[in-house]
């Protein structure tokens, strides 16, 4: 089977199709305005709407974007032998691009917080966070959850389901903008490329399958 036809094949996928609809769609936005104002604009004005709920609520919802996840993941679908293999190998491929683009390609990319100086009176920061200050490009916590969440959406293969791991992926990204890891266009692009891998995995897994 050609791999356009397998593209085609999963994107019938009802969960899949929605999901990446509604990322693609999100991504346009966002990137819309970081084309109309500056980064540290935006995560100034964001920085704004804070509480100490999100505060809270953010700072232990972000490690949905750990790696941890990917094996409790694995582990949770360790029995179906295709979601265990798309699994595997988009965590290994997320972590390997992941640390290739933060490592070595911008490796010296700066964090907001280095933007800041000693005037740290004008930004909210979650207490008992620690912030970094280097390899802000791109968001590795948003690469992992747009990527997993695809994944997800894709088993469930229900608009419902879809719209729920969007949100998911959606709050994990922006739960690095709120605790001041990373500025927005580091949140898009990591999505952007999490996504792109687990649905790449997604095809491969399918002719994988179709020639067994």
């Amino acid at each position: 089977m050609k791999l356009s036809q397998l593209a085609n094949n999963v994107l019938k996928n009802n969960g899949l199709r929605l999901y990446i609809l509604l990322s693609l769609s999100i991504f346009l936005i966002l990137i819309f305005f970081s084309l109309l104002f500056n980064q540290i604009e935006i995560i100034l004005f964001l920085n704004q709407f804070n509480s100490i709920f999100f505060d809270y609520f953010f700072q232990y919802f972000t490690v949905l974007g750990d790696g941890i996840i990917c094996v409790i993941l694995i582990l949770l679908f360790f029995k179906n032998p295709k979601y265990r293999f798309v699994l595997i190998l988009s965590s290994i491929i997320i972590l390997l691009t992941t640390l290739f683009l933060k490592q070595i390609v911008f490796k010296d990319s700066l964090r907001p917080i280095t933007f800041f100086g000693n005037n740290l009176n004008s930004i909210h920061l979650v207490k008992n966070v620690v912030i970094f200050s280097k390899n802000s490009f791109p968001s590795g916590h948003t690469m992992v959850a747009f990527g997993l969440m695809s994944i997800l959406a894709n088993y469930f293969n229900s608009k419902s389901k879809a719209v729920f791991c969007f949100l998911i992926a959606v709050l994990v990204g922006y739960s690095r903008i709120y605790l001041f890891q990373h500025f927005l266009i580091d949140v898009i692009c990591g999505g952007l490329i999490g996504t792109f891998i687990s649905v790449s995995v997604l095809i491969i897994s399918d002719l994988k399958h179709e020639n067994q």
